[in-house]
């Protein structure tokens, strides 16, 4: 027996042992692959101060008024290449990343809808960026929009909407109700961050089948590989779903934007990328729900347009794909033509 025990403390020891040499290896990996991949793909804009942190913001062309392009929850200014390009042969467009996010860095929580606004503000003035813009939000930049026009009335000439975020469902969707604390980092949550330091986000990312599509940007699908495996990119991108439903309420409580000019645009497969375990009278009752919503934004407008659809397009593809958004940019130039023109 003492012989045994010998055996198992030196098997537990040697396993430790290679758990160690693993984690710093890893750790160590991890550090100088995110530090060669921001080597090759250097932030292509501005990295501007807001306080404790730098966010990115990448300006092109000329024009008035200057559109800014708002990201979905966990995007940044990558996902928005071909629309981006596209304006900017007439506008003055700026695309820019949240804290956390693409090559901006990780700000201090709230990670809601107040606190991204109150950083963007700080992000356009310092930009020196023309009032009034148009907001192009997608997704959660829809609720970001909203919160922006009410907190600082004036500085917006009209608003966009591409398959936006309608708070309403997405409170019904988390079962939310007010006053509801933000659930902490948990342990599945610990370990995701723990798994980024150690390379293994890295690996899971880098071969994700959808990243082979040969329909996305192949520059914007190499900036992806290099920047969402990073710690603090994991991190806030689960952080932003925890704060989501208090996003919500402060977007409900700033009501619609009711006196600017609106087009709203959708994806005209909206919800095939959530529609798994779901019956297909689930999805229409959901999928109605926004649509409902999206009217009742372009109603309420006192010149709205939409809603809009965009074929051969979901969530994502919707900006992702050259077809859909050479379809997008061209709604947002007609819109603008026929009232700033």
């Amino acid at each position: 027996m003492p012989k045994l025990k010998s055996i198992v403390l030196r098997l537990v020891q040697g396993l430790l042992f290679i758990s160690v040499v693993a984690g710093v290896t890893g750790c160590a990996w991890q550090s100088y692959a995110s530090k060669r991949d921001l080597e090759r793909f250097p932030p292509p804009g501005a990295m501007v101060a807001v306080g404790t942190h730098k966010l990115h913001i990448d300006c092109r062309g000329s024009g008035s008024p200057t559109i800014l392009l708002e990201s979905g929850a966990q995007l940044w200014s990558s996902g928005w290449r071909h629309v981006h390009q596209a304006l900017a042969q007439n506008h003055r467009v700026c695309a820019y990343d949240r804290g956390g996010l693409g090559w901006s860095e990780t700000g201090p929580l709230p990670y809601d809808a107040n606190q991204a606004v109150a950083e963007l503000k700080v992000l356009l003035d310092r930009s020196a960026i023309e009032r009034p813009f148009v907001f192009v939000g997608h997704s959660y930049g829809g609720m970001i929009a909203r919160v922006y026009h009410r907190r600082h009335p004036g500085e917006l000439a009209a608003a966009v909407y591409i398959d936006s975020g309608e708070p309403e469902i997405v409170i019904e969707d988390f079962d939310a109700s007010r006053g509801d604390p933000i659930r902490p980092c948990s342990f599945s949550c610990q370990m995701n961050i723990f798994a980024a330091r150690l390379g293994v986000m890295r690996v899971v990312l880098n071969n994700l089948d959808a990243l082979d599509d040969p329909r996305l940007p192949p520059d914007a699908v190499a900036e992806f590989r290099a920047l969402a495996p990073r710690p603090d990119s994991i991190r806030t991108a689960l952080m932003i779903a925890r704060y989501m439903p208090q996003a919500a309420f402060q977007t409900l409580d700033t009501g619609h934007i009711d006196d600017l000019p609106v087009l709203v645009m959708y994806s005209g497969n909206y919800g095939d990328l959530v529609s798994e375990g779901e019956t297909p009278e689930e999805m229409a009752r959901w999928r109605n729900a926004y649509l409902e919503q999206w009217a009742e934004a372009v109603y309420r407008s006192p010149d709205g347009v939409g809603p809009v659809e965009i074929p051969d397009s979901n969530h994502l593809t919707v900006i992702a794909y050259e077809e859909p958004a050479a379809t997008v940019s061209a709604e947002i130039e007609r819109f603008l033509a026929e009232r700033f023109d």
